[in-house]
């Protein structure tokens, strides 16, 4: 999956701290509001990497849900399909469509199957405890978290390149089933 990067502007204008904001508030009865905090730089990438975690994740979840509609289909197919040409003479086309459903169904179960070398979230007492002497320093903390969030999106992307790989591959096999099924079915030839 590539990296998709942004180009930032350097033409943005800093922004200043406006004079309506030096106002008594309801919030502040004993002075002036304080100016908003705009976000750091490492709050900004911090949240970033952590959006490109969460979809990485929900990229996974979806390839898993779209791989159970393919055992499905790939089961349906062989159900009405399989008695009928294994009634047929052509035992070439129903031996190739039981190769094609077991190559579907393995890759589809590659894909299903848990992977212990995925990871999502960080350990909140990890958390504490690695970033402690930077407790005053929240910058260095957003930093540090973006290139570790980083860092699991990347070891995790190759996983998700290869569960892509193999959920492509249960498609074809899926595809190639029902066409030799069918084939078989018709007593006909592509």
């Amino acid at each position: 999956m590539p990296v998709h990067s942004v180009k930032i502007s350097d033409s943005v204008p800093a922004v200043k701290c406006e004079a309506r904001w030096n106002v008594p508030s309801p919030l502040h009865p004993g002075g002036p509001r304080p100016c908003p905090r705009m976000e750091t730089l490492s709050k900004i990438s911090y949240d970033a990497a952590s959006l490109s975690l969460e979809k990485q994740e929900r990229l996974i979840e979806e390839i898993r849900a779209r791989t159970g509609l393919l055992l499905a289909a790939s089961s349906l197919a062989v159900a009405f399909l399989g008695r009928a040409a294994v009634d047929s003479a052509n035992t070439v086309l129903v031996s190739l469509a039981l190769v094609a459903f077991a190559f579907s169904v393995g890759a589809a179960m590659y894909v299903l199957l848990p992977k212990s070398n995925l990871t999502f979230s960080l350990r909140g007492a990890g958390v504490y405890e690695g970033l402690y002497e930077f407790a005053n320093d929240l910058d260095e903390v957003h930093r540090r978290l973006a290139y570790d969030l980083d860092a699991f999106w990347d070891a995790n992307d190759v996983v998700v390149a290869q569960l892509l790989r193999w959920f492509k591959l249960s498609a074809i096999g899926v595809a190639a089933e029902i066409v030799l099924l069918t084939a078989a079915v018709s007593d006909t030839l592509l």
